[in-house]
């Protein structure tokens, strides 16, 4: 499973969130974040998560989250 990160910060840009304040949403730092996206290391509590505070559909997890 690969995750588009690009995707990731394009609907976090377009809802005017910031990466501090989405680390801050999901109880972590800044640092460690920056780190998950680099790496694409999300649990699925995390997914779940972003999905209410970005918000993001189904389909938009589904092609950043779970595409091949």
């Amino acid at each position: 499973m690969k995750v588009n990160i690009q995707e990731l910060k394009a609907q976090m840009t377009y809802r005017n969130l910031l990466q501090k304040d989405v680390a801050d949403l999901l109880g972590i730092s800044q640092n460690t974040f920056s780190a998950k996206l680099q790496s694409g290391n999300f649990k699925i509590a995390e997914i779940h998560k972003l999905m209410q505070i970005i918000p993001l559909s189904l389909k938009e997890v589904e092609q950043i989250f779970f595409s091949e």
